[in-house]
């Protein structure tokens, strides 16, 4: 804004030993990156939203800083692997979360995976999130227009990671996070996930005593998707049929849905496999998560029923930088850049750069 600010300093050579030194840098705090704490925090901050390119054009547009892209990519390659190692391990990652109690808080556990595209092929990048916030207001699940349009507080605090990792790896991972939040066996925690069985087999050694819920959304898509085999997609007969079958779900459970869903099977012409190989699996997908449908409870405590949170996540924290146009990651620069719009949906970006600055 006020011009280029040309510094000059001194730089000493010892004869005896080779080594060089410049007391200026070491007084302002420019690392071996050559950039101020100050400078590296508006670097990982372009970094987190940009390309590497763009980002170096943006801060010369926004504030005249001159850097290239590939200082850039070293310093978001460097400072996320110190983010992804303080969001795991230290104090202050954690404060704002379990301050985040209280009557009436809710803790919700989602996790899911996005694919990213990497040097090794497409690979699954998991992804975790918590939250607490408070319950909405309770409606009636026979009144549709009430749990269609009602809107749930905001989270109070949420903490959010993701990983290039196996099933194993990850559920271990959720084991540490609930010991080191304060979340016991899972008592009071609600998870919503969407039905992959990995996610069950995980939480179950993780948070056995959690209150398990199938999204309501990838609930949705397997009704639809089987509405569209059996009488056509996009047609008002399927859509009629698949509102039906929801509202059954949302109101009664599983049980009656099930019993009505296999009788449908049972009469139905056998000379359209794929109407019932779509029954077959949509019956399957109902069963396996019969215990997880308990919509109706929850609509009247004014909990959650949908995993909007880790869907926000997935997009926010891995889609909108990771999966730019053309954009093909070594995996652990991948997982290293994450780390920083992690810690910026965590709402933890100033805690992280203040702690680095001290």
């Amino acid at each position: 804004m006020v011009g280029a600010v040309r510094v000059r300093r001194k730089y000493y050579r010892c004869g005896g030993c080779a080594q060089g030194v410049v007391p200026f840098d070491s007084w302002a705090g420019v690392g071996k990156s050559h950039l101020t704490i100050g400078a590296c925090r508006l670097a990982c901050l372009a970094a987190a939203a940009w390309s590497f390119d763009k980002a170096s054009e943006h801060l010369h547009e926004f504030c005249g800083l001159s850097i290239s892209d590939q200082t850039i990519r070293r310093v978001a390659d460097a400072e996320g692997t110190r983010a992804a190692e303080w969001l795991d391990t230290a104090y202050a990652a954690t404060t704002k979360f379990t301050r985040a109690a209280g009557a009436g808080m809710q803790t919700e556990f989602s996790g899911d995976g996005t694919m990213v595209n990497t040097i090794e092929g497409w690979k699954e990048m998991r992804v975790t999130s918590l939250a607490r916030r408070r319950p909405g207001k309770g409606v009636d699940p026979c009144a549709w227009e009430q749990v269609e349009h009602r809107v749930l507080p905001k989270a109070e605090a949420r903490l959010v990671t993701a990983r290039f990792a196996e099933c194993e790896q990850v559920g271990a991972m959720w084991k540490a996070q609930a010991t080191r939040l304060g979340l016991g066996d899972g008592t009071g925690v609600s998870v919503l996930c969407d039905g992959a069985k990995w996610i069950w087999n995980q939480i179950g050694r993780a948070l056995p005593r959690s209150e398990e819920v199938v999204d309501i959304y990838h609930l949705s898509e397997h009704v639809h998707r089987c509405a569209g085999v059996l009488g056509g997609e996009h047609t008002p007969a399927a859509a009629a049929w698949a509102d039906r079958t929801m509202m059954d779900l949302i109101r009664h459970g599983s049980g009656p849905t099930l019993s009505g869903l296999e009788g449908l099977l049972a009469s139905w012409d056998k000379q359209r496999p794929a109407a019932q190989k779509a029954l077959l699996s949509l019956i399957g997908y109902i069963r396996d998560n019969r215990t997880r449908m308990n919509y109706a409870d929850r609509l009247k405590r004014g909990l959650a029923i949908g995993s909007g949170q880790i869907e926000g996540a997935c997009k926010t924290v891995v889609g909108r930088r990771l999966k730019l146009n053309c954009a093909r990651w070594r995996p652990e620069r991948a997982q290293h850049l994450v780390a920083l719009p992690s810690l910026q949906y965590s709402d933890l970006w100033q805690n992280y750069w203040s702690a680095r600055a001290a």
